[in-house]
């Protein structure tokens, strides 16, 4: 997992085609904000998710993919994320292979780890990496979000 600001996401990057791709589309959306959906980047192996959408209560399940690392950008407003390893959790989805995704409930006693992402920020989590976004700090408010999804296996 990563959280950073969005310039400095090149750093992370180096020669990774598809990681530049989404820095670029993240900075041209900047400039030329575009309507929610859908944006291939790279067919499969790179594309995004603009959204629009209101905080909710952290009591929702982690979320974990298999062959997808998700970079989480926060273009306006703040939302927890919340990590933690799959041995701290217990499956209540499986895998969706065609979705590739996969939903977790945390166990009794489980202190995760609570990450809030403002405007400007990102975070990467890596597949494997149970995660939990979208979650509201103190109120639900309006988040403006890209999520780009990078094909790893």
């Amino acid at each position: 997992m990563i959280i950073d600001n969005i310039q400095n996401l090149p750093r992370y990057a180096g020669d990774n085609e598809t990681l530049l791709l989404a820095y670029d589309f993240i900075m041209n959306y900047k400039k030329h904000p575009l309507a929610c959906g859908r944006y291939e980047l790279d067919g499969n192996r790179c594309f995004a998710f603009v959204q629009k959408y209101e905080t909710v209560s952290p009591k929702k399940d982690y979320e974990a993919h298999e062959r997808y690392l998700d970079l989480q950008y926060v273009v306006c407003g703040t939302e927890k994320m919340y990590w933690t390893s799959h041995g701290n959790l217990r499956c209540t989805v499986p895998m969706d292979t065609q979705k590739d995704i996969a939903f977790f409930a945390e166990k009794d006693g489980v202190a995760p780890c609570e990450l809030t992402v403002q405007a400007d920020e990102f975070a990467i989590f890596y597949p494997q990496e149970p995660h939990k976004p979208g979650c509201f700090t103190s109120a639900p408010e309006p988040v403006e979000k890209i999520v780009v999804k990078i094909l790893i296996k």
